[in-house]
């Protein structure tokens, strides 16, 4: 309804149900516009990426002092494993470090930088673990595979290096994905159907909201404050 003067208008819920009927050929409208939208955009637009994963696990450090017993190098021990647990956060520095990126873009011969190549790569070690997942993120499923394996060869040199220890092996060689990692049809109609529908609706509301006209008798009433007497009924001029 409509308060009296120059008071802001208040829309009911059976007002708002209302404005979707009346108005519902727009809404579909606009949803299927929105639902050519995401395909173009998905289809045309949109650069897929594909993601490809490796792990690497911290084993027991082989060095030329490793303790040994009767002859047996000794096992993997509780201190090794703390050790190891602490080391995570600190390689999964080194990781992302440009030392060990430029060596990967030496050794597979690419145009990227360390930089690019950085914001691309992802490092999640495992809570309360000795593993690490390393992602890489590319354009080409094939580069992204070679760089993710590349950088543990990288990695392990460098750990061997600066702490003249060999713990690190990897678990799980990255393999090329077949499919991208961003591009998704459904996800996207999906979305853009929901914004269309928001705007389109939105857009309804709005407009009916600071609507000034009246389009009833009752409409007369609230906005006036006046009593109506009577109502005249369409009539046909021709008659």
């Amino acid at each position: 309804m409509k308060k009296r003067g120059n008071e802001m208008r208040e829309l009911t819920i059976i007002d708002l149900y209302d404005i979707f009927i009346d108005n519902i050929k727009v809404i579909v409208i606009s949803v299927i516009v929105g639902v050519i939208l995401s395909i173009l955009y998905t289809t045309l637009l949109l650069k897929p990426m594909y993601e490809s994963s490796t792990k690497i696990i911290l084993v027991k450090p082989t060095t030329e002092t490793t303790t040994t017993i009767a002859g047996q190098t000794t096992g993997l021990t509780a201190n090794d494993v703390a050790l190891n647990q602490k080391l995570v956060s600190t390689y999964s520095e080194i990781i992302k470090s440009k030392k060990v990126l430029n060596e990967v873009i030496t050794n597979l011969s690419l145009t990227d930088t360390a930089d690019s190549i950085s914001k691309n790569v992802t490092i999640s070690p495992v809570k309360d673990s000795e593993v690490i997942n390393i992602t890489v993120l590319n354009a080409d499923p094939n580069k992204a595979a070679d760089i993710a394996n590349e950088i543990i060869n990288s990695f392990a040199k460098q750990v061997k290096e600066i702490y003249k220890i060999e713990n690190v092996n990897q678990v799980d060689k990255a393999e090329p994905s077949l499919l991208p990692n961003n591009v998704s049809l459904p996800k996207n109609i999906m979305l853009f159907s929901i914004i269309a529908l928001l705007l389109s609706y939105g857009s309804l509301f709005m407009m009916e909201y600071f609507k000034t006209t009246v389009k009833s008798p009752d409409d007369i009433e609230d906005t006036l404050g006046l009593t109506i007497l009577a109502i005249l009924p369409d009539l046909d001029v021709k008659e």
